[in-house]
Formats: C-alpha cells, structure tokens, sequence
C-alpha cells in the first residue's frame, strides 16, 4: 500500500512541474510581447517530463518485481530449512533407536550415524541459503527504494516516509554452563562411545574433537579418518554423540 501511494506521489510530482511549466511559459511569452507561446518548445518539454515519468515507472515496476521473486526465494529457503531440521531430528531419533536396541549390529549403527550426518549437512546447505536469500531481498528492498526515489534533487528525498522507530526489547542471556559427559569411564575395542554435552547455546553446531591415546583425531563413525565431526544442539543446548571406539 505504501509503495502505491509512493507511486501516486511521484506521478501527481512529476505532472505538478508539468504543469508549472506550462503556466510559466504562457505569460512569459505575453509578457515579452511575442504575443504567442512557442508551443513546439512546449510540446517538447511536456514530452520529456513524461519520458522521464515513463522510464522512472518502468524502473519501479521491474524493482518491485524483483522484490517479490525474493521474497518468494526467502519463503521457500525458510520452508526448506525447517524441512533439514525435521529431518536431523528424525535421523537423531532413529540412531537413539538403534543405540538403546542390544540386538543392533554395527553396520546398523554406522549406517544411522551416517544418516545423521547427511540430514547435518542439508541442513547447513540450507542454513546457508536461507542466508543469501535474506542478503538478495535486502539488496531487492533497497533497489526499490532507490526507484521510488528517483529524480529527487541531490540530498533531497521528496518520496520519503517518516523512518519508523522499533523500540528494541533487550532480554538477558541465557546462562551457559557447558558440560561434556561420557556413559562410562573405560571402554573395550570395537565399543561405542556415547558423549553427551549439556549446558551448551541452543540451536548451535559445535565441532567434536576427539583424541585417541595415541594422540591422533579421527571421525565417530569407525573408519579412523583423520578429523572431527559436528554436532547440533537442541532448544535447550544439549547434544549427543556418538564414537566407535
């Protein structure tokens, strides 16, 4: 509505100098005694200021389309991401399954692991586009804003709306107290180790660092890759995870 109305102003703006020209040019010919009004000047100048009315339309019609494609883009990356954070919560539930069930074998394990990490990283695809839709309908808005402005005499702004002042709610942070816990103090070869972290940020993925006596890092799942995995933690900043010793 307000961008309506914005469009409205700047046709009423352009026509009201229109229209000043044609009043001005009028009586300054009578005045000089030419006795007419030059009307091809007239016809020019008239043709010029819808010209310009024209292409600063065409302008705000392709900015405002641009404006809608991404926020159609942020909408659907919104939806997609809480799609991955469905999906990590069920592949989590699923290996929690597969933990607590004695009749598990270790492919089974590996594969739900597995799974858990494929949904962590669509999610984190997602999480990043969702980022860039943000910066594209960021950069559409300002466009458009641009449009509507456009015309106006330097460090004037004539299509300008009052700002609008959000008065900000501060809330305190929440109180961290992290904590990592294993389910036992020792454990055989081939034994699965269950790390959990309490205390943590909600919401936060945290990269798990796991050293082995002999002082060498490798992922949870196994295969004694060199490296690290991540995990997320939940709403209320806890996580698990889950090594093959």
């Amino acid at each position: 509505m307000n961008q309506k109305i914005k469009r409205t102003s700047l046709r009423i703006a352009v026509f009201a100098v229109i229209a000043s020209i044609v009043l001005w040019l009028i009586p300054a010919g009578l005045a000089f005694g030419e006795g007419s009004v030059d009307l091809d000047a007239l016809k020019a100048e008239v043709e010029e200021a819808q010209a310009n009315l024209d292409s600063t339309q065409a302008g705000v019609d392709s900015a405002e389309a641009a404006l809608a494609d991404a926020q159609a883009a942020l909408d659907s990356a919104e939806a997609a991401l809480a799609d991955a954070q469905a999906a990590v919560d069920v592949a989590k539930a699923a290996l929690d399954a597969v933990l607590t069930n004695p009749e598990a074998t270790e492919q089974e394990i590996l594969d739900a692991q597995a799974a858990v990490d494929v949904a962590q990283a669509a999610f984190d695809s997602a999480e990043a586009t969702l980022a860039d839709a943000k910066a594209a309908l960021d950069a559409a808005q300002a466009a458009l804003d641009v449009a509507l402005n456009e015309g106006g005499e330097e460090g004037e702004d004539p299509l300008e709306e009052p700002p609008i002042v959000v008065e900000e709610q501060l809330t305190d942070p929440p109180i961290l107290n992290p904590i990592i816990s294993t389910d036992k103090d020792d454990y055989v070869p081939e034994e699965t180790v269950v790390i959990t972290g309490t205390g943590f940020a909600p919401n936060t993925v945290y990269t798990i660092v796991v050293t082995r006596p002999d002082g060498s890092v490798v992922t949870g799942d196994g295969s004694f890759t060199p490296g690290s995995d991540s995990v997320l933690s939940d709403a209320a900043g806890n996580f698990t995870y889950y090594v093959l010793s």
